[in-house]
């Protein structure tokens, strides 16, 4: 799976999340509507509901590094860089998401009877968690190094041209 798919799944179950919370406090009926349908809930763009996270205000998604690649002035050296940081990441990303899918089968194989065996399916979380973790230490790691090929001037500049592209979220003013 790629970075960018990736990160589309984490933002779109955040999503789920959000309304599923909204959901529960804004639909719970008054006695006066008891005897009426439940109202049906819009929401807000996902922009409005999950706010950009540390990592998207201070660090770059590399598909948009190399989108902007000519107005920020990448050069060939970056490019190439940051294209090595990328297939080194999806390799190990490959991986630890396939570890992740065996973790997540064999804790749901633990939950699924009727008894559980606390000790047992805790074990397995915790397996599931680390290798969760692992896949988030290898994204923040390859944001780090992506921000760190880039000059300060680079970074200043995708920096506007971020605030300005109306599809990302506002970024604050440095």
């Amino acid at each position: 799976m790629k970075l960018k798919t990736y990160i589309a799944v984490l933002l779109a179950s955040a999503t789920t999340i959000a309304q599923a919370q909204l959901e529960s406090r804004t639909n719970q009926p008054s006695p006066s509507e008891t005897r009426e349908a439940p109202r049906k809930l819009t929401l807000p763009p996902a922009s409005q509901l999950v706010p950009p996270s540390f990592i998207e205000r201070h660090f770059f998604a590399p598909e948009l590094v190399m989108q902007h690649r000519e107005a920020i002035g990448l050069t060939s050296d970056q490019e190439t860089a940051i294209k090595g940081e990328m297939e080194k990441m999806l390799a190990q990303f490959n991986d630890l998401q396939r570890q992740e899918k065996a973790a997540a089968e064999a804790l749901a194989a633990l939950v699924y009877p009727d008894r559980t065996d606390e000790h047992a399916a805790l074990a397995q979380l915790d397996k599931l968690l680390n290798i969760e973790d692992q896949i988030k230490r290898l994204r923040a790691g390859v944001l780090i190094r992506i921000k760190n090929l880039l000059t300060p001037e680079q970074q200043a500049e995708i920096r506007r041209l971020m605030r300005n592209d109306h599809r990302n979220p506002k970024l604050p003013n440095y």
